[in-house]
């Protein structure tokens, strides 16, 4: 993690998941000091989103269905340069 955080220092972890895959990432991003977008799809279990939060993670619900929140993490990560 310290090469990865040597070589992108401003990296910000963006990720459509609704599942493991988002806390992996959101977990990373804690330990590199680094911020995280995790775009979710609705209806996902509360105690799992404040899983997410605990470790930092900026949570944004990106539709009804996890396409839908694909979608908009594709369009976050083009918009962000790092």
């Amino acid at each position: 993690m310290q090469v990865a955080k040597a070589k992108r220092p401003n990296v910000h972890f963006i990720i459509a998941s609704t599942g493991n895959a988002g806390l992996a990432v959101a977990c990373v991003a804690r330990k590199m000091g680094s911020p995280c977008t995790i775009f979710l799809a609705e209806g996902l279990d509360p105690q799992f989103l404040d899983s997410l939060k605990e470790e930092g993670a900026n949570l944004e619900i990106g539709g009804k269905y996890y396409a839908d929140a694909k979608a908009k993490a594709y369009e976050a990560a083009a918009q962000n340069e790092n």
